[in-house]
C-alpha cells in the first residue's frame, strides 16, 4: 500500500477492503481520503465496539454480503465514487469463495474500477 500511496502523491483517493473481518488497517495506516470496509453486520457490531471511530474520520463501514449482486449498490450508497481510482483489498477473502463467486467478484471489481 505504501508504494501505491506514493504513486498518488501521499493520499490514496479511496481504499475498499472486501471481507474486512477484524482488520485494523484503517486505524493503523492513515493515508486514504476515504476508507471503506465491506462485511457482514455482525462483524461491524463487534469490531466497532472495540475501535474508536473518532480516530478515523474517513472510515465507512458498509454492511453487505459479497456473495449477493447488491453489494456494489451498498458501497456506492456509502459514498464510494466509482469515477475515481479505488485501491481494492481482498486479503483473506478469496479462499472462502467458490470459483464462480470469485469470478463474479473480480468481474464486478473490474467493472467498478476506472482506468489509471
Amino acid at each position: 500500500l505504501k508504494a501505491i500511496n506514493n504513486e498518488f502523491g501521499g493520499i490514496l483517493p479511496q481504499v475498499v477492503t472486501l471481507g474486512a473481518g477484524l482488520d485494523t488497517r484503517a486505524w493503523r495506516l492513515k493515508f486514504s481520503n476515504i476508507y471503506f470496509e465491506v462485511d457482514f453486520k455482525e462483524i461491524f457490531d463487534f469490531k466497532l465496539q472495540m475501535l474508536p471511530l473518532d480516530l478515523v474520520p474517513s472510515y465507512k463501514a458498509v454492511v453487505a454480503d459479497l456473495s449477493l449482486p447488491s453489494w456494489p449498490e451498498c458501497l456506492i450508497a456509502a459514498g464510494c465514487d466509482v469515477e475515481k481510482p479505488i485501491v481494492w483489498l481482498l486479503e483473506g477473502l478469496t479462499g472462502y469463495l467458490t470459483d464462480s463467486e470469485l469470478e463474479t467478484l473480480l468481474t464486478t471489481i473490474s467493472r467498478l474500477s476506472v482506468n489509471g
